[in-house]
């Protein structure tokens, strides 16, 4: 999850890159073969030339994404896309990423480049999981309980900002993931990846 969380942050810093991974971003619907399990309904499954594309984009940035971290940034990417009915507009999940990446810019701002991937590494883990957000914004939960090492003053401004930007947070994670919880299962056939919620 280190990458993806990193990768989302990057997605909300950077709209650049985030526009060129919109681009990308498809889940085909059609014809799938049947799955190898009862009550499995495979819909608009990750494009395999998609999430090439993801993964060479990224690596551009220097981060090495697994399939399951591509295919999960093609989802979001492609919800975004759905919503907003053009691949060059931004839907609600890249509003909320603004509105997310808003607070935290002037903090990022004063982070050394050899530490940028860790603290964005550090707010895609904030920003995806609530429950250790909801904990660390209410200083029930330090980042070293998590196993980030972190100065105190930045994290008194982490704790800070996460006050502001909860809200853009929890609509994301509203956004990107529909269903009350993650059943996300892969299978792989002939030519197709599987990913199902």
């Amino acid at each position: 999850m280190n990458k993806l969380w990193c990768a989302t942050s990057m997605l909300a810093q950077n709209k650049t890159l985030r526009s060129a991974v919109k681009q990308v971003a498809k889940n085909p619907s059609g014809a799938l073969p049947a799955p190898p399990f009862a009550n499995a309904a495979f819909q608009r499954q990750p494009d395999p030339a998609a999430l090439a594309s993801i993964v060479s984009l990224f690596n551009a940035q220097g981060l090495y994404l697994c399939l399951f971290d591509s295919a999960e940034i093609n989802r979001w990417m492609d919800l975004d896309n759905q919503d907003s009915g053009d691949a060059t507009k931004p839907g609600k999940g890249s509003t909320y990423l603004d509105g997310y990446w808003s607070g935290l810019a002037p903090v990022f701002a004063g982070i050394p480049a050899a530490q940028e991937q860790y603290f964005l590494e550090i707010v895609g883990m904030l920003l995806v999981d609530e429950p250790v957000r909801y904990k660390f914004k209410s200083s029930t939960l330090k980042l070293a309980d998590r196993g980030y090492t972190v100065a105190p003053k930045l994290e008194s401004q982490l704790r800070s900002v996460m006050q502001t930007v909860d809200n853009a947070a929890h609509n994301f994670v509203v956004f990107s993931w529909p269903a009350p919880i993650c059943t996300t299962r892969m299978d792989y056939y002939a030519g197709y990846i599987h990913v199902d919620m």
